[in-house]
């Protein structure tokens, strides 16, 4: 439990700054020990937070964020409401 809470927090300030690449390095300067798994989790944060600050849609937290290209989801889910929106008059 502690631990998912860490790679939580880590996945949070990754998407903070936006560099998942320069909070590894920054938790490897730390001193704390970075597992394949936390710095994968870290990227993928920062992923879902680019492509929310570009589109305004956010992926939902039951999607594995491994799995789900952000950009992708954005992209379908804009179309989605286009689809469903029905037709304009004029």
């Amino acid at each position: 439990m502690v631990e998912k809470q860490k790679q939580q927090e880590i996945a949070a300030a990754a998407a903070a700054t936006g560099g998942s690449v320069l909070n590894v390095a920054a938790l490897l300067a730390s001193g704390t020990q970075v597992t394949p798994q936390i710095a994968m989790a870290a990227q993928m944060a920062a992923l879902q937070a680019k492509a929310l600050a570009e589109t305004g849609i956010a992926v939902p937290s039951y999607y594995n964020p491994a799995a789900v290209n952000p950009m992708k989801f954005a992209e379908q889910e804009k179309k989605r409401k286009m689809l469903w929106q029905g037709k304009k008059e004029g």
